[in-house]
């Protein structure tokens, strides 16, 4: 649990260091900021149910799943590059 806390700060602090040079390309806008707020409730959503199966998957298949999840998202990259 502590390492899922640790990735998920510092992921949020290294995607809060790029927003000043994504703003300045241009690649934040209004319409971009709306099309975010659209997706809210997936996110509020996937928070919920991520806390509530924390709890409830052991270990070793957390494990396994990461590396399933992983090679299947390799291979959508290799495969549709």
């Amino acid at each position: 649990m502590e390492l899922l806390g640790i990735g998920a700060r510092f992921f949020l602090l290294v995607n809060i260091l790029k927003l000043p040079l994504s703003g300045s390309l241009n690649l934040i806008t209004p319409s971009t900021l709306q099309d975010n707020l659209k997706c809210l409730p997936g996110v509020i959503a996937g928070i919920l149910i991520g806390k509530w199966l924390i709890v409830r998957v052991p270990q070793r298949a957390f494990e396994w799943m990461v590396i399933g999840f992983s090679i299947i998202a390799g291979c959508r990259l290799l495969l549709t590059s």
